[in-house]
């Protein structure tokens, strides 16, 4: 059985290289400092996670929710 893949409610002409340069949470704390440091919201959810070393974290939260 196929499924028809459901269309876009954003056209994908708003999706610029612009757009994914700078309307990401965290990227200027990430590329500034090389990778090395997350935004402030990102490190309190690993906080109250309380990931640590050598533990193994599965993202099934991805992507932006658009």
């Amino acid at each position: 059985m196929e499924h028809e893949r459901e269309k876009s409610p954003l056209p994908s002409s708003l999706y610029t290289e612009e757009y994914f340069r700078t309307a990401c949470e965290g990227f200027d704390e990430f590329n500034s400092s090389e990778g090395e440091q997350l935004s402030r919201r990102l490190n309190s959810a690993f906080s109250l996670a309380q990931v640590g070393p050598g533990m193994r974290i599965l993202d099934v939260g991805c992507g932006r929710g658009e």
